[in-house]
């Protein structure tokens, strides 16, 4: 309902609130290019990791064991560690997997 008469032509302005670009998308049909509400929900899990493995039929002893340049982007990330979090905000995400493709990319060692 509206707080005030509204007459033909008055521009209407809507507030859909605090919300990640997801939300936005399958809610509204649109993304909002710097929001800074976005964010991404990881969890490095390698309980789950193991049990996803195994079900596939492609375990191997350190299957779920990250590599040093994945447990730098884990740890980069607050992925890793005894209290991780879970929501990493899209533009931390971007820029850290950014640098590190930029990495693999310019440097002629490996990460393994």
């Amino acid at each position: 309902m509206a707080e005030k008469a509204i007459k033909e032509d008055d521009p209407l302005l809507l507030c859909y609130g605090c919300l990640s670009n997801d939300l936005f998308l399958l809610d509204y049909g649109f993304v909002i290019q710097s929001n800074p509400y976005d964010c991404i929900e990881l969890k490095y899990d390698g309980a789950l990791l193991d049990a996803a493995s195994m079900a596939a039929g492609v375990s191997s002893p350190n299957f779920s064991t990250p590599a040093p340049w994945q447990e730098l982007i884990l740890s980069q990330l607050n992925l890793a560690g005894e209290t991780p979090d879970l929501k990493v905000s899209s533009t931390k995400f971007y820029s850290c997997i950014n640098y590190y493709y930029w990495m693999l990319n310019k440097c002629s060692y490996s990460f393994y």
